[in-house]
C-alpha cells in the first residue's frame, strides 16, 4: 500500500535476557565513593540500552512519518518494553472475560512501573525518557457472537475503572489471524 511501511520483528527480541554485569570494580582507596558511583552508572546503562535501541531506531526517522504503530505481545519482554519508552501512548487489546481483563490490568500496572523504574536508571545515565500514556483499551470480539451477560458485565466494569479510556468500537477475532 501506498504510504504504508511494513517492518517484521525478531524472534530473538520477544526473549529477555537478564543483562548482568560481571565487571569487578575495585573500590578506590583514594576515593571510593567515586568507585562505587562508577559501577552503579555502568550497571544502569547496561539496563537501559537494550531497552532503548527501538526509541534510537524511531529517532532517526520520526520526520518521515506522522504514526508509528508497533504490536507487541501482551507481556514485558524486551520488545514490549522497548515499544512503550518508544512510543507517547499504548492501547492494551483484552478479550472481554474474567482472566483477561485481570491480565489486562497487571499489564497497565507492570508498564507504569516499568517506565518508573527505566526513566530513574535513565536519569543515572544521562538519557531522558518519558513514559507512555495509555491511550485506551479496545476490547477482541469473535465475530458472529454476540456478547454473553457476563462479557458485558465485565466490559462495564472496566469502562467503569478506565472511564473514557475504553473505545467503544471492538476488533474482532477471526481464525485468519490465528492461521497467519
Amino acid at each position: 500500500m501506498e504510504n504504508l511501511d511494513l517492518i517484521p520483528s525478531d524472534f530473538e527480541l520477544i526473549t529477555d535476557p537478564d543483562v548482568k554485569v560481571s565487571t569487578a570494580f575495585r573500590i578506590s582507596a583514594r576515593n571510593p565513593l567515586q568507585s562505587q558511583i562508577n559501577a552503579i552508572k555502568l550497571k544502569a546503562e547496561h539496563y537501559v540500552i537494550p531497552r532503548i535501541f527501538l526509541k534510537e531506531l524511531l529517532r532517526q526517522c520520526q520526520s518521515d512519518y506522522d504514526y508509528v504503530l508497533i504490536d507487541c505481545p501482551p507481556n514485558l519482554y524486551l520488545l514490549t518494553q522497548n515499544a512503550l519508552l518508544a512510543s507517547d501512548y499504548y492501547v492494551v487489546t483484552a478479550l472481554p472475560d474474567h482472566l483477561s481483563t485481570i491480565g489486562m490490568q497487571a499489564l497497565i500496572r507492570g508498564a507504569d512501573d516499568l517506565s518508573k523504574q527505566l526513566i530513574t536508571y535513565a536519569k543515572i545515565t544521562g538519557h531522558n525518557l518519558s513514559a507512555p500514556e495509555m491511550g485506551g483499551v479496545i476490547f477482541v470480539r469473535v465475530l458472529r457472537q454476540l456478547p454473553t451477560k457476563i462479557h458485558s458485565a465485565t466490559i462495564s466494569r472496566i469502562q467503569t475503572k478506565y472511564r473514557k479510556l475504553v473505545f467503544s468500537s471492538y476488533t474482532t477475532e477471526l481464525t485468519g489471524y490465528q492461521e497467519a
